[in-house]
């Protein structure tokens, strides 16, 4: 049944849209910098940075899709005779499950990228084992969402424990990354329970975790720039 669908109270339809729109536009920003520092660099990392945030920015593209085909039903008619009836479409219903599962897949195999360049792993002779057991993982979770929810919050939790390790946190923007990874996480922890009010407040710490996304790949644009002012200036 459709409301078993949707977990975003009549209120908040639309604004967890434009958040998760917000994030897309992070996500690509951060994979488009990646992106452009893979032609300068042999350096395999940023390859591997591009390719996570790029299919996170695309697994959030296809989420705010499919939701905003859920909140705002096509109205359509039909005449029978005499007797005109009305009722509403959601265009992609039929389509539904297909979406969920390759919105979900897209973003646990942008979360196993990021593990790869956080970790420095040797495992990755076994990415394609990895991508099975992601695929299983995904059409299990499709079918009772808070696996899908818990799986991503292990990930992005060890992922948050590595970069703390690795990092030390010494600059604002490694700061502002591992700031981003826990609420990125605790949102995920808030949405095992279904309830339209910690949905809401998860969505609200998925926008915070957006915003020290985008602190951290400004702090990560501006460094880079005077890096190469100074470069210059020898």
């Amino acid at each position: 049944m459709m409301f078993s669908l949707i977990l975003s109270p009549p209120w908040f339809r639309g604004f967890d849209c434009i958040f998760e729109y917000f994030g897309v536009i992070v996500f690509l920003l951060i994979a488009l910098f990646a992106y452009k520092a893979t032609k300068i660099t042999s350096d395999k990392k940023t390859k591997w940075l591009f390719i996570s945030f790029l299919l996170i920015a695309l697994s959030y593209f296809l989420k705010v899709f499919k939701n905003l085909n859920l909140y705002f039903p096509v109205e359509k008619s039909i005449s029978v005779g005499s007797v005109y009836i009305r009722y509403t479409s959601v265009a992609i219903i039929q389509s539904l499950f297909l979406i969920e599962f390759v919105t979900r897949i897209l973003f646990l195999l942008g979360l196993i990228s990021l593990y790869f360049l956080i970790t420095r792993s040797e495992e990755k002779k076994h990415v394609f084992l990895l991508v099975y057991l992601i695929t299983i993982v995904t059409y299990v979770s499709s079918l009772k969402p808070m696996i899908f929810h818990l799986t991503s919050a292990i990930l992005i939790g060890e992922i948050s424990y590595f970069y703390l390790k690795k990092t030390k946190l010494k600059t604002l923007g490694q700061k502002s990354m591992f700031l981003a990874l826990v609420c990125l996480a605790m949102s995920n922890l808030l949405l095992l329970i279904l309830s339209s009010g910690f949905y809401v407040s998860a969505m609200v710490l998925e926008l915070i975790a957006f915003i020290f996304f985008m602190f951290a790949f400004a702090n990560s644009l501006f460094g880079s720039r005077i890096k190469n002012l100074e470069k210059t200036k020898k």
